[in-house]
């Protein structure tokens, strides 16, 4: 590395090499350059030290330039390995392992948008519309850090409207009977009642209920890591602390486990959505939907019930009211058939009065 050199005004300065240009003379010579970047400090170790930075972060450039797409994946997850969830970063591994299997080897010096755009037309014909736009996020965030020049300007495929069942009351009628008195009855009922999520539930203990306000608070969550181990965390986001009201019903079930000398949650995560089929089926339920949909049943009641978005938000540990309108909150067909009916009755009615006058 070039030392510093002291100037006539006393400060020191640090010439390093930067690039070299080649310029045409008149005479259509090719004359090559030497160009350098100036560092200047009052101070001479400051001055080395800003110089050596910049011979660092050349290299650094040159580097990264000469990463292959997965070098530069790999990067990104370890630089996130300890802020985003286990089950995202699981899920950036098995995309950067399994995926992008078509550019994974391609350096992102080569990398053209062209060629993202033929990758994401293969993966659209076998994965759905959603995958396809989250393996998308997961490159462009890659790229954005690790090569800011390739501005992508992909064509993605067409959201598609999921449909989703909404259990009706007489359904979850059925299935509170048949989960009655069994290990499977806290889980579905905070789900269904309280609108929390699996990995929520599993890890409830007595101490995280207040029978005297009958409410739960929510403060850890379970989740799969890389390796399709169960781990103890904290709840998906900041927004997922917190306390929920709790129906005298999920109240009376949960003091009854209590006197039983039973735990709270006697079952896991995954025997939570293996034993929640054998319910449906115990229950008669020929329209088959998730445990997870428990959450849209909760999120639709909250909607039917006229509870403004900004409070279900709140109770379902969400950041804003984007997931909540877009996805868990569906118009229940009981009570569609209710406000329909009662626009046409209006409509009747209307009409009625009509001919009455005339």
């Amino acid at each position: 590395m070039a030392r510093a050199k002291k100037l006539p005004s006393g400060n020191w300065r640090v010439l390093e090499y930067s690039h070299t240009d080649v310029e045409i003379d008149k005479d259509g010579k090719e004359h090559r350059i030497r160009r350098y970047e100036s560092f200047t400090h009052e101070n001479k170790k400051e001055a080395e030290y800003m110089a050596a930075e910049f011979v660092r972060s050349k290299k650094r450039k040159h580097l990264i330039k000469n990463w292959t797409v997965g070098e530069a994946m790999d990067q990104y997850i370890a630089s996130k390995s300890n802020v985003l969830s286990p089950v995202t970063i699981r899920e950036y591994k098995r995309e950067r392992n399994h995926v992008f299997n078509e550019i994974i080897s391609v350096q992102l010096s080569a990398l053209t948008q062209e060629r993202v755009q033929i990758t994401i037309n293969n993966l659209s014909r076998t994965q759905s519309p959603k995958s396809v736009r989250n393996y998308h996020g997961f490159l462009a965030a890659v790229l954005k850090r690790y090569a800011p020049s390739l501005i992508l300007n992909t064509t993605l495929p067409q959201k598609e409207k999921k449909s989703v069942h909404i259990p009706s009351e007489k359904e979850m009628s059925a299935i509170f009977e048949v989960v009655k008195d069994t290990e499977m009855e806290a889980p579905i009922m905070f789900a269904a009642l309280a609108g929390l999520r699996r990995g929520e539930i599993v890890p409830l203990k007595y101490g995280d209920i207040d029978f005297k306000n009958k409410t739960v608070s929510v403060t850890k969550a379970v989740t799969l890591d890389e390796h399709n181990t169960w781990q103890l965390k904290q709840p998906k986001s900041f927004s997922g602390y917190r306390q929920v009201d709790l129906p005298e019903v999920l109240i009376a079930a949960i003091k009854k486990r209590q006197e039983n000398e039973l735990p709270l949650i006697d079952v896991s995560a995954s025997a939570i959505s293996n034993g929640f089929e054998h319910v449906l089926n115990h229950a008669g339920i020929e329209n088959r939907f998730r445990f997870h949909d428990l959450r849209h049943y909760y999120a639709s009641v909250l909607l039917a019930l006229g509870i403004p978005d900004l409070y279900a938000m709140e109770l379902m540990g969400h950041k804003t009211t984007h997931m909540l309108k877009t996805v868990y909150q569906h118009t229940m067909d009981e009570k569609k058939k209710e406000i329909r009916a009662s626009i046409t009755d209006h409509f009747d009615k209307m009409q009625h009065g009509m001919q009455h006058e005339s």
